[in-house]
């Protein structure tokens, strides 16, 4: 038989990339179906880690995909066959008062093994999906919220178009504000070379999407996954170490490394966060003593263990001599506030997953925690003072750090309230479409998926 093609795009979002997939064009087969269609889209699993046989890169980072869409889009297709991953009201485009452009699913595909995480969000990916937005929302919805924005100062300045997008997976439901033309209300595009860079991505010929993630719809309060800045995890040969729990979008684990090389019976290099990639998925202990503290940490705590969640990150003072790139770039002291390495999917990221930096942010505001702590640690300036303003006539405290890692440095902003809660992230992305079309997949995936 012939592929069956599902059409789709393929998107870079972040430091990420991955596929999107319209509800209306998934809704229509059987659940079995649905992950068949993302796992062969993929190249997955493929037991030597390359997806050689589809779009995904390898590593975790590369080996995504989202389902977009309008609320309500497949609606009688998912009554009929099943729904679609995430909180069951996500099509219903208002709750509690709160209203909706898009939905996104978000899912973490596993490269060596058919895993589907739909429990996850990504904040990198999240920017694709809201650029992907200006194609799906109704174009009157677009121009009545356009008409009301203040007209750019400058010619050739683009409107920062507000939307908003539930991430189906937790129910939280996320802004965006994206650079569009005044006129055509299609995507800006900035004069080559001055758009926005973000590490880890070549070149800065992109638009910088503004990216707001509020912590609420069942997020621990304030970002404190426990309750507490910092706890002990104790492994199961006795010994412990010191973490601090913390999400934004999906619990995220930080170490310290300092905790990380006390452990006996290990022996890690002090440099241990500025090695290669390559170096640490090759040290025969490091990689499995991260998982097995990131799966005592769940069933500690009391968390869903799933591929993408808990993550875990190393963190540590940023060194005073600075530090290089992958690329052999400098960072150098004065330019970062301290140096994280993450691990996402059980691969080591090349910079930052967007969920881990908001995390990692609002950490870096919390007193006690180690993410603070590495900060203060550090010999150059540290972290910068929350600049305070005022909004509404409440008080506001935000609160930005600048995380060095491999790819370069990445910056976020956390926004507290008077009584010290974190009420929200904010980062900067950039997005690019890389291709659409149709994605092939052997047309027997579908009909063995239900038994024909």
């Amino acid at each position: 038989m012939p592929p069956a093609g599902i059409p789709a795009a393929f998107w870079r979002g972040g430091t990420s990339r991955g596929l999107l997939i319209r509800a209306e064009h998934l809704a229509r087969l059987p659940p079995p179906a649905r992950d068949h269609v993302i796992l062969a889209a993929l190249g997955s699993p493929d037991p030597h880690g390359r997806q050689i046989s589809g779009l995904g890169g390898g590593v975790s980072s590369l080996s995504k995909a989202a389902i977009v869409s309008v609320p309500g889009e497949g609606r009688a297709d998912q009554d009929r066959l099943g729904p679609l991953p995430g909180v069951g009201w996500a099509d219903d485009g208002e709750r509690n008062g709160q209203t909706w452009d898009l939905v996104y699913r978000f899912a973490q595909v596993g490269v060596k093994t058919p895993t589907l995480d739909w429990s996850a969000s990504c904040g990198n990916m999240f920017s694709a999906a809201a650029l992907s937005a200006l194609a799906l929302v109704p174009y009157t919805t677009l121009w009545d919220r356009a008409r009301a924005l203040p007209r750019p100062e400058h010619f050739g300045d683009p409107l920062l178009l507000p939307l908003s997008i539930l991430s189906a997976s937790n129910g939280v439901l996320m802004r965006a504000r994206v650079p569009v033309d005044p006129y055509s209300l299609q995507a800006w595009e900035p004069p080559r070379g001055e758009g926005v860079a973000i590490a880890g991505v070549p070149g800065r010929d992109e638009a910088g999407i503004e990216v707001e993630m509020p912590l609420e719809g069942g997020e621990a309060v304030g970002g404190l996954v426990t309750g507490n800045a910092r706890d002990v995890v104790k492994l199961d040969d006795g010994s412990e170490v010191t973490v601090s729990l913390f999400t934004s979008g999906l619990p995220n684990i930080f170490l310290p490394l300092s905790s990380l090389l006390s452990l006996s019976g290990h022996s890690f290099p002090p440099d241990l966060l500025t090695l290669p990639a390559s170096t640490l998925t090759s040290h025969p202990t490091l990689s499995p003593l991260l998982e097995q503290i990131r799966a005592t940490a769940a069933t500690q705590f009391s968390l869903p263990c799933s591929l993408a969640s808990p993550k875990i990150t190393v963190v540590a003072p940023f060194p005073p001599e600075g530090c290089a790139t992958a690329s052999g770039a400098r960072i150098e002291p004065g330019e970062a506030d301290l140096l994280v390495r993450a691990v996402s999917s059980g691969d080591w990221h090349a910079s930052i997953p967007g969920t881990t930096l908001g995390a990692l942010n609002i950490a870096a505001g919390v007193a006690g925690s180690v993410v603070r702590e590495a900060i203060h640690a550090g010999s150059g300036p540290g972290a910068r003072q929350p600049r305070r303003g005022r909004e509404g006539g409440a008080r506001d405290e935000v609160v930005e750090v600048r995380a060095a890692h491999a790819a370069g440095v990445t910056e976020s902003a956390v926004r507290f309230d008077e009584k010290g809660t974190a009420q929200s992230v904010v980062m900067v992305r950039t997005a690019r479409e890389i291709m659409r079309g149709e994605v092939l997949v052997p047309e027997r995936l579908l009909y063995e998926s239900v038994g024909c």
